[in-house]
């Protein structure tokens, strides 16, 4: 099994993004900082998502890397703190399940991080400063255990960033899609 897959789809589960647009002239200029500022107390709080990744998206997301026969499912359940002075706390669950040819392997991982965020137009932008990735039970420890380099690669470094492209942002509800999965709409509720 390549691990690099299962990697992606965590650090994929971990945050979202997209880029911004930037205007020149001024008075457009002035608009979009309002409108930024605006976006951006309106994303203080805490936000929660609970996301079923199908096997057609999981293996939209993988692309050429998936290996042939292999096929997997995600579900994650993810909390979002956004906090004024450009602070986050991130927190969830992610739960795989991997089949390669009749074997099936579900693995459950516990993610936690801290760090910086930034708005540019309509990307909301992450960056690392703490992070942590636990697995939650025998089978998924005994994979990490057996690639040791498995578990370097699914811990976010610090100074990484990720990046979300905000589709809709209300005072209850966020919609954000991911660079790597740009088809799929992911709904945050604010807690």
């Amino acid at each position: 099994m390549k691990y690099k897959h299962i990697l992606f789809i965590i650090l994929l589960a971990v945050v979202v993004a997209c880029k911004g647009d930037r205007k020149t002239n001024q008075k457009t200029t002035t608009t979009n900082n309002q409108e930024i500022a605006d976006k951006s107390e309106l994303l203080l709080g805490r936000w929660k998502t609970s996301t079923f990744v199908n096997k057609e998206q999981f293996k939209k997301s993988i692309g050429e890397d998936m290996e042939e026969g292999m096929s997997g499912e995600m579900t994650m359940i993810n909390e979002f703190q956004f906090i004024k002075g450009n602070r986050f706390n991130e927190e969830g669950e992610v739960t795989f399940k991997l089949t390669m040819g009749n074997q099936e392997i579900p693995l459950k991982f516990y993610g936690k991080q801290s760090g910086t965020w930034k708005l540019y137009g309509n990307t909301l932008v992450t960056v690392a400063e703490d992070s942590k990735i636990v697995p939650l039970d025998d089978i998924t420890k005994s994979v990490v255990e057996a690639a040791p380099e498995f578990k370097a690669m699914i811990q976010p470094n610090k100074g990484e960033s990720i990046s979300y492209e905000i589709k809709l942002l209300t005072e209850k509800v966020m919609q954000v899609t991911d660079e790597d999965m740009p088809d799929m709409i992911i709904t945050y509720n604010k807690k």
